[in-house]
């Protein structure tokens, strides 16, 4: 690859991740402006740092990894200032934890929804009567005509094409 392809990829890969930076970000600094300035503090060192990114994969907990420390850093430059609310560095190395999983949480949810657009109408009833209603296996095969092995056979197969789905949409925004 080309550098202005390399570019391109780092300005893709950076933007399609700022309200989940921005979200995290803010989980631990709590203000909105504050999270903004560390936001973009963090955009300019990942464009700097693009060179070291691991593995287009990682990219996202590379990305909250150099966030992390960006807000280390304000909090660090914030520190002069005496009426700045603070905690120590544990319990935000803990909410950093928290507030990372749930982010990537948030990226999955959204991307099991689209899959679940893509399936058949009978497919998602099918989900629906079983994960909505909270039917059992016995009481979903009663309601719509099927042997208890159909529909267990039925949503293993939906399972796997929602698993697949979700699979390809994590590799095709990995890719560059």
């Amino acid at each position: 690859m080309d550098r202005n392809s390399d570019s391109e990829d780092i300005i893709r890969r950076i933007t399609q991740r700022q309200r989940q930076l921005y979200s995290y970000i803010f989980s631990l600094v709590l203000n909105a402006d504050d999270a903004q300035e560390v936001l973009q503090e963090t955009n300019l060192t990942l464009w700097r740092k693009q060179d070291e990114i691991p593995d287009v994969a990682n990219f996202p907990a590379w990305a909250c990894r150099v966030a992390y420390y960006e807000v280390l850093a304000f909090r660090k430059r914030a520190a002069r200032d005496k009426l700045v609310f603070s905690f120590d560095d544990e319990l935000l190395a803990r909410l950093a934890g928290e507030a990372e999983g749930s982010l990537w949480q948030d990226s999955r949810a959204a991307q099991l929804q689209a899959c679940l657009r893509a399936l058949s109408n009978p497919s998602r009833e099918l989900l629906q009567l079983r994960y909505a209603a909270s039917l059992s296996i016995d009481e979903v095969g009663r309601k719509t005509g099927r042997s208890v092995a159909a529909v267990s056979q039925a949503l293993y197969r939906i399972r796997k094409r929602l698993l697949d789905c979700i699979t390809r949409k994590v590799i095709s925004e990995a890719a560059p």
